[in-house]
């Protein structure tokens, strides 16, 4: 859950100054009903309670990602991602990458949920070298690109929840 948690910390810590998110995904509610991970515990019994993807995506509701990953700008986000990963699904990467401003760049990989290791660090130092110890401003870019495989194209506009802020966690919990 490392580009999950990274989006919420990035969005929170601006002295991460260069985010790299790997196999990052966002709404909780779109995660819990379509990842192989939640549909292996969702409907399962815990004593007389039953666990329901409302319940998962209650208690989540706080640490959305959405709300956070925007908060990275103007600070250059990469994002590294797989197509045919089970774990993050696809839709919940082009979520995260479609709710950050620019700069931001997305590239994907033809893989599940592991990235090839040996391309992903070169990309990521490539990204590195040019942002963190460069002196290139990052600009108004937004870039989708696949990686020794065609890009998953990203719908022009997608409909994403409001990000929310400001509201108590009850709250939260009576809107949903």
């Amino acid at each position: 859950m490392g580009g999950i948690v990274g989006a919420v910390v990035s969005g929170i810590d601006d002295r991460i100054r260069v985010p790299v998110l790997v196999v990052g995904g966002a709404d909780w509610g779109y995660l819990i009903g379509h990842s192989v991970v939640s549909r292996s515990f969702i409907g399962m019994t815990t004593g007389e309670d039953k666990v329901t993807m409302a319940d998962g995506r209650k208690a989540l509701v706080p640490v959305e990602p959405l709300n956070f990953v925007q908060l990275v700008s103007p600070r250059p986000l990469l994002m590294l991602n797989a197509k045919h990963d089970l774990l993050v699904p696809p839709a919940s990467n082009k979520m995260m990458f479609s709710a950050c401003p620019s700069p931001k760049k997305i590239v994907w990989y033809d893989a599940g949920h592991e990235l090839p290791m040996a391309d992903a660090i070169q990309v990521v130092m490539d990204w590195f070298d040019r942002f963190l110890t460069g002196d290139e401003a990052a600009g108004d870019m937004s870039i989708v690109e696949g990686r020794d495989t065609s890009a998953l194209p990203m719908p022009a506009k997608m409909d994403l929840p409001e990000p929310r802020s400001g509201i108590s966690y009850e709250e939260y919990i009576v809107t949903m």
